[in-house]
């Protein structure tokens, strides 16, 4: 039982790590709140160079929400990218999803609403998925957050987007790390109608519509830090209805 609880509470120190831009590569202190556009926070996590994390730069608006972080753009009202740490001990105890997608309360100015997407075309995509995140109810809820969502085709979404994160649960269950960031690039995707949208909602600002998505994973033994023949997976998908059902790998 004690070694038990130790790999537990080493499980969630880990997580803290991909939940707080301030994490270092080795094991990370008690998860705290992050405050919005923290200029210490921002320092600190430049100087570090974290490798579980995209570049970040000064002046940058970084949210350190349960179980991940994410980048926002105001611009775009979506994620520039998140990031997180997927282990097996994160899928064991799956939760019961709610698909009760919320407004991000960390975003003093406002971020997209659940109604901005509504007769739009186009999916709530998740970047962080719902099953990546299924131990605990606190951290499934986060990924309902609309921080964490885009404008995403039915194809991509449900297609081969799907099937390569179903095959990063695949690699935590064989019992490695799997470090991930994923997010939107450019604007003009392709809704249900076969039309192509720069933006969606109802009022500005309005949400764009990404051309592509991205995810990069960065596949680690258990415990070990990368080298430079650490295996990386990075897929790059067009966000239209010409996303191929199975073939991830492709893109």
């Amino acid at each position: 039982q004690q070694e038990q609880a130790a790999q537990s509470q080493s499980e969630a120190d880990a997580d803290a790590a991909s939940g707080s831009v301030v994490a270092a590569q080795g094991p990370a202190p008690e998860k705290e709140p992050v405050a919005l556009s923290d200029e210490a926070v921002l320092t600190r996590a430049l100087a570090r160079a974290d490798f579980a994390y995209p570049q970040v730069r000064r002046g940058d608006v970084v949210i350190a929400h349960t179980g991940y972080s994410l980048r926002y753009d105001e611009a775009h009202e979506q994620a520039r990218w998140v990031a997180y740490r997927l282990t097996a001990a994160r899928l064991k105890k799956p939760v019961k999803r709610t698909d009760d997608f919320a407004p991000d309360p960390r975003v003093p100015t406002g971020s997209a609403t659940p109604g901005d997407y509504a007769r739009s075309g186009y999916d709530r995509g998740h970047l962080v998925p719902s099953k990546d995140r299924s131990d605990t109810e606190e951290n499934n809820d986060a990924t309902f957050l609309m921080t964490n969502v885009i404008p995403q085709s039915a194809a991509c979404n449900r297609g081969a987007w799907e099937k390569f994160e179903r095959y990063c649960r695949d690699l935590a269950f064989d019992g490695k790390e799997v470090y991930l960031a994923a997010g939107p690039h450019a604007a003009g995707g392709v809704a249900a109608d076969g039309t192509r949208k720069l933006t969606i909602g109802r009022n500005a600002p309005f949400v764009t519509v990404p051309a592509a998505v991205w995810k990069v994973a960065l596949v680690v033994d258990r415990g070990a830090n990368p080298t430079k023949s650490t295996r990386t997976i990075a897929v790059w998908m067009p966000n239209d209805d010409t996303v191929k059902e199975d073939d991830w790998a492709s893109y």
